[in-house]
């Protein structure tokens, strides 16, 4: 069983603009009354009422250019059981999800096992979707 595995979610994210680049944080990491607050400054577009502390837990950038709002599949590679895990990369179907998964990191988007250029499928029986 690999370490890292794939953790593909639907689910709203919040994107980040800022001098390290694009990062997407899952709305729901935030308690009720945060995600009101995220929401409501981007509705009224004041980025620096938004970007507290509290939210640079879960990003590198140490400022916010812009934040956003996005629904979408979210794909990462986690460790289960550990702290270890890859940033979130947003797209807007999960089969888009898992390609980024397959053909980014490399592995099956379904258990996480290294891809074999070979064959096209995977020990656990699901066919890859990369080409």
């Amino acid at each position: 069983m690999p370490h890292m595995i794939p953790e593909i979610v639907k689910d709203r994210f919040v994107c980040v603009e800022g001098p390290m680049g694009t990062d997407y944080i899952p709305i729901d990491v935030w308690a009720k009354q945060e995600v009101k607050k995220v929401l409501d400054s981007i509705a009224r577009e004041q980025v620096e009422d938004t970007f507290t502390k509290w939210m640079k837990d879960y990003t590198e950038n140490s400022e916010a250019w812009s934040l956003s709002l996005f629904h979408g599949w979210g794909a990462r590679l986690s460790a289960p059981g550990y702290l270890d895990c890859t940033e979130w990369s947003v797209h807007d179907s999960e089969k888009d999800a898992r390609k980024y998964i397959e053909t980014f990191h490399e592995v099956c988007s379904f258990c996480g096992e290294d891809i074999d250029a070979e064959i096209h499928y995977c020990v656990c029986g699901k066919e890859y979707l990369t080409d």
